[in-house]
């Protein structure tokens, strides 16, 4: 999983999250899954 997420994502991730973001949004924003970023902020 951490692969997955580079050096460019990982803290675009946490800064929509902080903004309010619901993980799909996030992940619709990043081209990624919902489950993909569940994974990476709660694993």
């Amino acid at each position: 999983m951490g692969n997955q997420f580079g050096k460019e994502i990982a803290p675009k991730v946490l800064e929509l999250k902080t903004k309010g973001y619901t993980l799909r949004k996030i992940g619709e924003e990043l081209g990624c899954t919902k489950t993909s970023i569940k994974n990476f902020l709660y694993h």
